[in-house]
């Protein structure tokens, strides 16, 4: 048990006492004052206080002591995940302790009834002036940060339904099926073929030949649409199911095949392209009322990510020049890695306030204009899925949010989503050459699959 040395009118022991009890740590209180005691400088080398006693040993000074407790019991945090909001409390916190307790301390004599000469009580009046000014512009930040962050929970984060928490059932059949073929698939593309894209046009051509005759084993008439990007022949594919009550209006599932230069690309974007795959089989013999198409796009990596030879760009605008009507576009962008570790998951600052720091979820994510469509997609997941899901609408220009095949259709003015493991804000081996197909999870993969199957069930309507 630890052992804490120290006293009430010390703000620096209540700081560490607050901190046991908030984490709930069992401890014993020792009153001792400050002392230049041999027996006491064994303890805390200056004689101050707080001093603990831990089984390792003895630890003084306040900061070192949180410090510990915050790595020894690193549950419930003292402090915010994100960066940037853990220095703002740190930043708060010393300008009370330089700018408002340490000036204050000027004038302590007079508790003792000692005399305070009227420069220092001038000094100490102007200095604390000075500082709870500091002090009110950094809680008037706080605040409209607050207010910020209320609003943008409101109307980008709030979502129905709640996401799915408890172990996990066994796979169905059908769920099985998808995991068999998701590995078998990604193996193929990152194994098999491994890195693809303009820099080697063999693989990227060899990738499209796969997927055209994964669809044609199908059952599809595959469309091609050819372009030329950095002097090389590309591929657009197309497998369309035309729809039964309402052909014009349009759902397109979609992933990309090209890979990051050097990198076999197992999740990113092998595990999107086996799953649009696997909804591509499953849909082969339904009669949708709305007309649902399946694309394969290249060219989603840099150096053409969001350049005219962006496939999906490519394709969204012969969209729209031909007037179609797509009334929803789901990008399904590398969605295969999942951990249960605390801390493994991460975000652009301040979304860490909102979500979960766990990464063990899919997200769907939007920018405001797609917002209805990212409400109707998670709503749906959690409706028929027991799987961990995440979502949100939020401004397009926010890091990450426009990063895959969705962003093209955004350009267009057509409504798109990605649903996605949220990549480098989770993956480890993101855009390098660990990307192999030993990395995903092939079982809660196939979970979502099934799930993102029943979400197209309820866009396209079940047939």
């Amino acid at each position: 048990m630890i052992k804490l040395y120290g006293a009430p009118l010390s703000n620096y022991y209540n700081m560490v006492k607050t901190a046991l009890l908030e984490k709930g740590i069992e401890f014993e209180s020792v009153i001792a004052p400050p002392s230049q005691e041999d027996d006491y400088l064994a303890k805390s080398a200056m004689g101050k206080i707080p001093c603990i006693e831990t089984h390792d040993g003895f630890l003084a000074e306040s900061i070192p002591i949180l410090n510990y407790l915050e790595d020894t019991h690193p549950e419930p945090a003292l402090l915010p995940s994100d960066a940037f909001a853990r220095a703002k409390v740190r930043e708060l916190a010393q300008s009370l302790e330089l700018h408002v307790e340490l000036v204050a301390r000027r004038g302590f004599g007079a508790l003792r009834g000692n005399e305070v000469p009227n420069d220092v009580k001038e000094g100490i009046k102007t200095d604390l002036t000075r500082g709870i000014g500091a002090i009110k512009r950094l809680a008037v930040l706080c605040i409209l940060l607050a207010v910020s962050c209320c609003w943008g929970w409101w109307t980008m984060i709030r979502m129905p339904l709640e996401s799915f928490r408890g172990p996990l059932a066994p796979l169905s059949e059908r769920e099985t099926g998808f995991r068999d073929s998701l590995r078998s698939d990604v193996k193929t593309l990152a194994g098999t073929i491994g890195d693809r894209n303009v820099f080697v046009p063999q693989r990227l051509a060899a990738a499209a030949r796969f997927i055209e005759s994964s669809l044609k084993q199908a059952g599809y008439e595959v469309g091609r649409q050819e372009f030329v990007a950095a002097g090389v022949t590309c591929l657009n594919l197309e497998a369309e199911i035309r729809g039964r009550d309402l052909p014009d209006e349009i759902v397109v599932v979609g992933a990309h095949y090209d890979s990051v230069r050097g990198c076999p690309a197992a999740n990113d974007n092998g595990s999107g392209v086996a799953a649009t795959l696997a909804l591509a089989r499953s849909f082969a013999s339904a009669a949708p009322a709305r007309t649902l198409r399946f694309l394969f796009f290249p060219n989603e990596e840099p150096p053409l990510f969001q350049t005219p030879q962006m496939g999906s760009w490519v394709y969204a605008k012969r969209c729209r020049q031909r007037g179609e009507n797509v009334v929803a576009m789901l990008s399904l962008e590398t969605i295969g890695y999942y951990s249960d570790d605390k801390g493994s998951q991460g975000y652009p600052f301040p979304f860490s306030l909102f979500y979960p720091s766990t990464g063990n979820f899919i997200a769907f994510v939007g920018n405001h204009g797609s917002r209805r469509l990212v409400r109707r997609a998670v709503g749906s997941f959690r409706r028929h899925t027991q799987f961990p899901s995440e979502a949100a609408a939020l401004p397009g220009f926010i890091t990450g949010i426009g990063w895959s095949d969705h962003w093209a259709f955004w350009q267009e003015g057509f409504e798109a989503i990605m649903v996605t493991d949220t990549a480098p804000f989770r993956y480890p081996y993101y855009h390098g050459p660990s990307d192999t197909p030993d990395k995903l999870d092939y079982d809660r993969t196939a979970r979502v699959v099934e799930g993102l199957r029943r979400v197209v069930e309820d866009l396209v309507g079940d047939g």
